[in-house]
């Protein structure tokens, strides 16, 4: 990732390696805060980068739908996020919880389960369980885990992270690592989205690195 200020907004971007023609410039998401002027500046960053037109912008929330699309680009849908209600969560009342009742029902009667705080200790476990999501999605052909690489890059770079900044949990059921989950605050320099692994599924979030110091994207 890398990123710069034009002239208020901050601009993130995602270089990738493409698989025939080297590296990709996509805009990661909207200029924060939003400005036209800052979105056409990342739009011709990213025609210079690429050499076409075939920048684009990966993340783009429902309420920017619409003054991202007046300023002429397509907008097309790929997947919902939510954002729950902690203390609605905890108590887990009502029938729109029923059915995690349930699950959390059947997943307590199997065994014991326990969580605790992610230690360095811990990460050949979790690669372990991540290889597993990947030979499993393979087995039964499935597309490949996009967040695989990614998920293992950033186990591997955990420890890197001090407390104040990342914080991770391990998930145990009679003593078997099912699952892990890392979080953290939202920092100026540095990001962390939720990032939540268990045996039956991988969920495509990851941890970036730290932004690099601000500068100019080549």
């Amino acid at each position: 990732m890398r990123w710069e200020r034009h002239p208020g907004s901050i601009l993130v971007y995602l270089v990738s390696r493409r698989k025939v023609g080297g590296l990709h410039m996509n805009l990661y998401l909207p200029p924060f805060p939003f400005d036209p002027a800052a979105l056409r500046h990342a739009r011709q960053r990213m025609r210079d980068f690429n050499g076409d037109r075939s920048g684009r912008i990966l993340v783009v929330q429902k309420g920017e739908a619409l003054r991202i699309a007046r300023e002429g680009l397509t907008i097309h849908f790929n997947s919902e996020e939510f954002i729950f209600d902690r203390a609605a969560v905890m108590v887990l009342v009502g029938p729109g919880f029923a059915a995690l009742r349930r699950e959390l029902s059947r997943v307590l009667k199997q065994g014991l389960v326990e969580t605790r705080p992610y230690t360095a200790a811990d990460q050949p476990a979790c690669l372990r369980l991540v290889e597993g999501l990947e030979e499993s999605a393979k087995g039964r052909r499935h597309k490949k885990l996009t967040s695989y690489s990614h998920t293992v890059a950033s186990v591997a770079a955990a420890e890197r992270f001090p407390p104040s900044l990342l914080n991770g949990l391990m998930v145990e059921l009679n003593g078997e690592v099912r699952g892990f989950a890392f979080s953290g605050p939202i920092h100026p320099h540095h990001g962390v989205r939720l990032s939540l692994h268990h045996r039956y599924q991988l969920s495509g979030a990851w941890i970036p690195p730290a932004l690099p110091p601000p500068a100019r994207v080549p």
